[in-house]
């Protein structure tokens, strides 16, 4: 029963940044039709383009905050469902960006 419930929390951890993935996304999306058309919505559209297609390398920026946490409260199957997560992201992210290649 307790492998059982450590095998869900670890897929719950692979959701978790998967969600996170598509908030950030959404976010960046909508901030950017929100602003008016000037130099600095050039800008956030750039950021939002390579976010988009580079989010193996963007998910930095949240992901390891969101390990730091996890690991700070002990929930370290959760730990293990981000982290495999992360690095299922860089390795589809990169695979794409070999094909495109």
């Amino acid at each position: 029963m307790r492998r059982n419930r450590s095998a869900l929390k670890i897929f719950l951890g692979v959701c978790l940044l998967f969600l996170a993935h598509i908030v950030v996304i959404i976010s960046l999306v909508a901030l950017i039709s929100v602003l008016p058309r000037n130099g600095l919505n050039n800008t956030l559209q750039t950021i939002t383009f390579f976010a988009v297609f580079a989010i193996g390398i963007f998910q930095i920026i949240y992901a390891l905050p969101m390990m730091l946490y996890l690991q700070m409260r002990r929930q370290y199957n959760l730990l293990k469902g981000v982290s495999i997560g992360f690095v299922i992201t860089v390795l589809l992210n990169g695979g794409c960006f070999l094909l495109i290649r």
